[in-house]
């Protein structure tokens, strides 16, 4: 049996040099752990769950996300398309992690950061806006829930038009499909025409009141990757922001 420690009178208790052997292999022991610590968390992989509406995630979002990855290479990316509507619900009920939205919120759960704010156009086909109206065809617009729907609706009630036929389709590039083939109008932020898609397009401007909408970021305020969000943001106000400056 082994005493890896001795009491001498007045110099109170060291250890044996079987103690000091001991000693060492603790100390490799603690470096060995902490080594191993220290490669998991290095190689551990962060996800974050990422919500967008359509027109983000067309026009801004390929951008960013890339900025965002080389800057975080070891964080997984999961991306969902949806309405502003749902969005929010899929944040409050922690089924994503943030979600880039238009229009403002006020919810008590959520934190709301406004990135940017874009302007708002009619689009139509090229040189037939007013005609368009004159002969009652389609609006064409995102589903339920979708806030440029909200924003086209009122415009519309405000000047007293009334158009019966709504085609509803869940893609940009499907909208502006239909709008260049002349089969209605839409109402979406001008950013979506950067693409290279406006040769058969006009634009029509709006009123002041109508123009303007802001595109936001949101998350609850417990989210435990508020770091990785917080991140996030930083790009988000970088990147997009100079787009739309551009």
């Amino acid at each position: 049996m082994f005493f890896y420690f001795a009491t001498e009178p007045k110099k109170g208790i060291k250890p044996t040099p079987e103690g000091i052997e001991l000693l060492k292999y603790i100390k490799r022991i603690f470096t060995i752990l902490h080594e191993a610590e220290h490669n998991v968390s290095n190689n551990k992989k962060l996800n974050i769950n990422i919500g967008t509406i359509e027109t983000i995630a067309a026009v801004h979002l390929p951008k960013l996300l890339n900025e965002y990855k080389r800057k975080n290479p070891k964080i997984q990316i999961n991306l969902k398309t949806d309405n502003s509507i749902k969005l929010i619900e899929h944040v409050k009920n922690r089924e994503m992690d943030c979600a880039f939205i238009s229009g403002n919120i006020n919810d008590k759960d959520l934190i709301c950061t406004n990135i940017f704010n874009e302007k708002l156009v009619i689009l139509s086909q090229k040189s037939n806006f007013k005609q368009n109206i004159n002969e009652n065809k389609s609006i064409i617009m995102f589903g339920e829930g979708c806030f440029y729907r909200k924003i086209f609706e009122d415009w519309l009630n405000y000047h007293d038009i009334n158009i019966e036929n709504k085609m509803t389709l869940n893609t940009l590039d499907g909208i502006l499909g239909c709008v260049e083939a002349g089969l209605g109008i839409a109402f979406l932020p001008m950013s979506v025409l950067n693409k290279g898609n406006s040769d058969g397009i006009e634009i029509t401007k709006v009123e002041e009141s109508f123009q303007t909408i802001s595109l936001n970021i949101i998350y609850r305020q417990d989210n435990k990757n508020n770091n990785v969000i917080n991140q996030l943001k930083q790009v988000a106000f970088e990147k997009m922001k100079s787009n739309i400056i551009k």
